[in-house]
């Protein structure tokens, strides 16, 4: 979207994605199409963080995304849509036009990366010189919490994606984690205990460790019962 502006060009002050609004399942979201390189700029991935406990995503894998930016600039190449979400904000930063069903997602520049990544930070991770065209979902003003439940749902029968990270997500969203996953919650006592033999040796699927300071997955001070 330009200005112009006594003969001269200046850019606006949002960059504008097209779609059109409905419902996936009971959410409301809107479908579209964008360069990749326009939504790898205006997005990030929310990887969890163990030190502080925020974030969700899995760590980034340079080869995975570098696989994907491969395939998608070969012939006959297609991906589902990516998917995102634009949190709720108080400052105006993203807005909706609606004509219809058909929208403009209004997403000020100054703002920065503000769509959330929920499902395409490695096919996303590797685009932003590249200007193919990809179809996105964007959620409409979904939570934190409610963007992790929604990732969780997607990612439970991935194989790439690792057990620790979803049984730490799981832990987050029950209400009553020793009361519906008594193991995870003793798994998450010893780790966070200073007492604990295990303390800070598990993994939850965020910080990357190696070598001789490798860490245990969650699920192995887990007290769950074979065949569960």
């Amino acid at each position: 979207m330009q200005l112009r502006i006594h003969g001269m060009h200046r850019p606006s002050k949002y960059h504008v994605l097209r779609g059109i609004e409905g419902e996936s399942g009971s959410r409301r979201t809107v479908l579209g199409f964008a360069p990749a390189s326009l939504l790898a700029s205006i997005s990030f991935a929310d990887v969890l963080d163990e030190r502080t406990g925020r974030g969700y995503q899995r760590r980034f894998s340079e080869d995975h995304s570098l696989d994907f930016r491969r395939y998608i600039q070969t012939t006959g190449s297609a991906t589902i849509p990516l998917t995102f979400n634009l949190r709720p904000r108080i400052d105006g930063a993203w807005r909706v036009k609606r004509n219809g069903a058909a929208v403009e997602l209004y997403i000020a520049r100054e703002a920065g990366p503000i769509l959330a990544q929920v499902d395409c930070q490695h096919r996303l991770g590797h685009l932003r010189d590249i200007d193919i065209s990809l179809p996105f979902m964007i959620f409409l003003g979904l939570k934190e919490h409610e963007e992790l439940k929604i990732f969780s749902v997607i990612n439970s029968k991935s194989k790439g994606l690792s057990s620790s990270l979803l049984d730490y997500h799981e832990s987050r969203l029950v209400r009553n984690l020793a009361g519906e996953r008594p193991e995870l919650f003793i798994a998450l006592h010893l780790n966070e205990s200073a007492d604990s033999p295990w303390h800070k040796q598990l993994d939850l699927g965020g910080n990357v460790v190696s070598g001789m300071t490798r860490r245990a997955s969650l699920r192995v001070a887990d007290c769950q019962p074979q065949g569960r």
